[in-house]
């Protein structure tokens, strides 16, 4: 928990709620309802571990800070809490709420352990690349898939890894979910076209490896003349049909 000021403000609210979201308590040391909110606040705190920061504003100490937040949210009174996610006030509520509701509140805006895990998978993944241990790296990226198969963001790193490793069946597949959103995805849409690009020059080194068999000139035609000829009745007989194949 740490105490917002006009000197912090900006570092510790607007530029730490770019990395993890800060609710940010605002609050009166004459307030009954604000003493019974605090240490609820620090509960949940501790037990999402690092998910969300807990921040405190005095409405007394800070009277402008306070004015400026509640004027946005149309709140004339306290104890009035407000979530910061990307260095933005996204929502808040008003009152000493039950833990439960807190949690609830909480619950639409912080990430999931689920995906906090897949994330440092994925960190985990980038750190094994750059020292060049690119099987550890893809194997690090598809637990972290499994674990959150929503983040586009770790998707678009696991097929941008199995194309450098020349995997473009397995990257074609992985690819998929992340089609429908090429058209509004500038990065979806560039994985699109060099996975298009890959399975091209695919399709071209399979050709040159097995070139198609030439029919020399005139072989055609020969082998339909035999054929006439074995199916074709003796002379002087009258014509009747048989059985003939072009075998």
């Amino acid at each position: 928990m740490i105490d917002i000021t006009l000197q912090n403000f900006e570092a510790e609210l607007i530029q730490a709620s770019m990395q993890t979201p800060v609710l940010l308590d605002i609050w009166a040391p004459w307030c009954g309802p604000c003493k019974s909110l605090g240490p609820v606040l620090e509960k949940l705190e501790a037990d999402y571990a690092g998910r969300f920061a807990l921040a405190k504003l005095n409405s007394d100490d800070q009277p402008d800070i306070a004015g400026q937040l509640s004027q946005a949210f149309g709140v004339r009174s306290i104890p009035f809490c407000v979530m910061f996610v990307g260095g933005q006030p996204v929502d808040g509520f008003v009152g000493a709420l039950p833990e439960a509701q807190i949690r609830s509140f909480l619950d639409k805006h912080v990430p999931s352990e689920d995906a906090l895990a897949a994330e440092e998978e994925a960190l985990e993944a980038e750190q094994l690349a750059a020292e060049g241990d690119n099987d550890a790296a893809l194997a690090k990226l598809s637990d972290a898939l499994a674990i959150a198969p929503g983040d586009d963001a770790i998707r678009a790193d696991y097929v941008k890894r199995l194309l450098e490793a020349g995997r473009t069946a397995d990257a074609r597949r992985v690819y998929e979910p992340l089609a429908p959103k090429a058209i509004v995805d500038a990065r979806a849409s560039a994985l699109g076209l060099w996975l298009d690009a890959c399975e091209a020059a695919e399709r071209a080194r399979r050709r040159r490896r097995w070139p198609r068999r030439s029919v020399p000139t005139g072989a055609t035609s020969r082998r339909a003349s035999s054929w006439r000829r074995r199916c074709s009745p003796p002379s002087g007989r009258p014509k009747r049909w048989t059985n003939c194949s072009r075998s």
